[in-house]
């Protein structure tokens, strides 16, 4: 009786072992520091978060068939992600909707106001994530602009931004978030 009751002890303990990885890290060499803000400015129905990595970088890929995406790996910059999230109505499987913007700040930026394709200087890229055929991806901005501020407690931005190739629902975010 003793031997049922030892294994069925020894396989629970396995079963249950915890993994320490941090969420968001897919590197146990990345040391970024994440920080994720909550928007309470955020459109009615609609969630708003801001995540900034530090000591990352980031650089924008195209898979097989040509559609852009980001990857952030550790790196000397500071790496921002906006999202504006809506789920979509009860019972539906795909009708959640979602907008981002992801940007790379160099490490010793204090101040930033670009234009059109200087936007480029940072990577401003768009995504928009949803199920809608043929538009949904990662897209560069190169019409808008951006102007930054980054001090020691704090990192304010106003980005204004239009895309060409799909509809979007936000085209302004400006924001201050303490560091």
């Amino acid at each position: 009786m003793k031997i049922p009751i030892l294994v069925f002890t020894l396989i629970l303990a396995i079963g249950c072992k915890t993994n320490n990885k941090t969420p968001d890290t897919t590197d146990t060499n990345t040391t970024t520091t994440d920080m994720v803000v909550s928007m309470d400015d955020c459109p009615e129905g609609a969630e708003c978060t801001v995540a900034i990595k530090n000591n990352a970088s980031m650089t924008i890929n195209e898979d097989t068939i040509g559609m852009k995406y980001p990857s952030i790996e550790a790196g000397d910059n500071m790496v921002v992600h906006y999202t504006y999230a809506t789920k979509g109505p009860e019972g539906t499987a795909d009708g959640d909707y979602s907008e981002t913007i992801h940007f790379e700040i160099p490490a010793n930026t204090g101040k930033l106001s670009l234009m059109d394709a200087d936007l480029q200087n940072v990577g401003l890229l768009f995504g928009k994530h949803c199920f809608c055929k043929g538009e949904a991806g990662y897209y560069k901005v190169t019409k808008g602009s951006l102007v930054l501020v980054k001090t020691e407690k704090a990192l304010t931005f106003d980005i204004s931004y239009t895309i060409d190739e799909t509809s979007q629902k936000m085209n302004r975010i400006s924001k201050t978030i303490q560091l």
